[in-house]
């Protein structure tokens, strides 16, 4: 593929010549993906894609590379889109045409030491690639016959110019604003080679400076919802309870992207102090970075609040994967999925450790609200909590005009911390349960039993008559036994 000193396309045959062609896409650049540039380089040459076997390459504009970088989907295309020059060029693509029933290898006529060196510069080269909006430059080369002239879509004669020695090329360009293309390069780390330069894009978080946010994880949350889904990466330079700063992982390439996120003074709230807010970096070298970022909890329990604002019927974790990666464009588990609904549930009925902290308030409501109601919160030495119990005062009324007859039972509280609820229930004259009183502890246990029957004897009096109905608990009848000694 060398020839003297020079980095140049050769014919298949060595002795044909190429072609050059200019063709135009109007259309952004998000939208063009291999197939479409396969279909329109087709078309311009007049040729069946669904008869040829379409090969398109270039030089990348990387320092000392002198091999060709093969495009064969749409993150490829992406990426060389990205690459120009300071003359805000870019390099000329390269198209070989076979036959389909052709079956030679992606790099049929080299050897295996060519091949084999080819195929780890493209995947070298593949990570570096990244996306723009200017032009387009593409060589054609036909291994069999191609037209000496190329027409547009109107019927318009584009320049079609032999150019032997070259190469020929096929020019793709966004507007009808013409660019010079680099065709050739020197090769060899004694000879200087243009610096990418990377167009300039939006980080997608349209932050101010003085924009507030609860906490620093929202703030984080914020940032790393738009890493994802515009593909930039960032390096955490200060990270601690007074401030955040990050910085883009391109840094070496020119990016001057930068947050600066600070708490302030006598208050829980965070600011954002600086704020960069353009990228000039590689897209395609950020998103295929291998320590890239993740999605987490937060993230899910973010696109939740979105979607699903107050609500606790939210989607199952299965569906939360693939709602996740529309909205954000990053895959997460099941686990993570899973986390991140129950901790968008925490946020809107509040976390278990701050339903516990206000037992005391809300039984302290329920006497304020329903007169003659007991109430019974007991602590450990730790003042962490240990058992609950609760009547109503307009249960223990009724239950006076009902048959003395009780049914005991427990349940497991399906919660971070576990733990039973205990019930006590009597039959109404329409043969309906009626709730006396309940409770809550640590476990289906003697101990616990014995408290929560001593609770309820506060509430029924031991009279001869009372039965108590439950399972074979030997607890629960040990207590029963115990507390109400005249009971059946």
């Amino acid at each position: 593929m060398k020839d003297g000193a020079d980095t140049k396309w050769i014919s298949g045959d060595g002795e044909g010549e190429d072609e050059i062609h200019t063709i135009v896409l109007k259309k952004p650049v998000e939208e063009v993906t291999y197939s479409v540039l396969v279909e329109r380089i087709c078309r311009k040459i007049k040729v069946d894609e669904y008869k040829m076997i379409v090969k398109i390459s270039y030089f990348p504009m990387v320092m000392y590379s002198n091999k060709p970088s093969y495009i064969c989907d749409d993150e490829e295309v992406f990426g060389y889109l990205m690459q120009v020059n300071q003359e805000n060029c870019r390099s000329v693509l390269h198209v070989e045409l076979s036959q389909t029933d052709d079956h030679t290898d992606f790099y049929g006529g080299l050897s295996d030491r060519e091949t084999t060196e080819r195929e780890a510069t493209d995947r070298e080269v593949t990570d570096r690639e990244a996306i723009d909006t200017e032009a387009i430059g593409t060589e054609a080369t036909d291994t069999e016959a191609i037209d000496t002239e190329a027409v547009d879509e109107d019927g318009t004669e584009m320049g079609a110019t032999d150019n032997e020695g070259t190469g020929g090329m096929l020019t793709l360009y966004e507007n009808i604003e013409m660019h010079e293309n680099v065709t050739e390069r020197e090769a060899g780390p004694s000879v200087e080679v243009s610096q990418v330069v990377y167009k300039e894009r939006d980080d997608g978080m349209d932050l101010v400076i003085g924009q507030e946010f609860r906490t620093k994880e929202e703030a984080q949350t914020h940032i790393q919802k738009a890493s994802h889904l515009k593909c930039f990466e960032y390096e955490v330079i200060k990270s601690d309870s007074k401030r955040y700063v990050i910085k883009c992982r391109g840094e070496k390439e020119g990016c001057k992207w930068r947050v600066r996120v600070a708490k302030l003074t006598n208050s829980d709230r965070w600011t954002v102090r600086t704020y960069i807010k353009q990228h000039r970096c590689s897209v395609v070298t950020t998103r295929t970075l291998p320590n890239r970022r993740r999605g987490t909890q937060e993230i899910v329990a973010s696109v939740l609040a979105q979607d699903y604002p107050g609500s606790f019927d939210t989607p199952r974790p299965k569906a939360l994967m693939d709602l996740v990666h529309r909205r954000v464009a990053v895959q997460v588990s099941y686990t993570t999925a899973y986390r991140g609904k129950r901790l968008a549930a925490n946020k809107v009925r509040g976390t278990p450790e701050e339903s516990y902290s206000l037992l005391y308030c809300y039984m302290h409501v329920l006497e304020q609200v329903n007169p003659d109601t007991i109430t019974r919160v007991v602590v450990d030495e730790g003042k962490k909590f240990k058992y609950l119990f609760w009547a109503l005062g307009a249960s223990i009324e009724g239950f006076r005009a009902m048959r003395k007859v009780l049914v005991v039972d427990a349940t497991h509280l399906k919660t971070v911390y576990g733990g039973v609820l205990f019930i006590a229930t009597a039959q109404d004259p329409n043969h309906h349960h009626y709730p006396i009183a309940f409770g809550v502890a640590d476990g289906e246990k003697y101990e616990s039993w014995l408290w929560f029957m001593e609770q309820l004897k506060s509430v029924i009096s031991d009279v001869p008559g009372l039965v108590f109905l439950s399972d074979r608990n030997k607890g629960l009848i040990k207590a029963v036994r115990l507390v109400f000694p005249q009971t059946y």
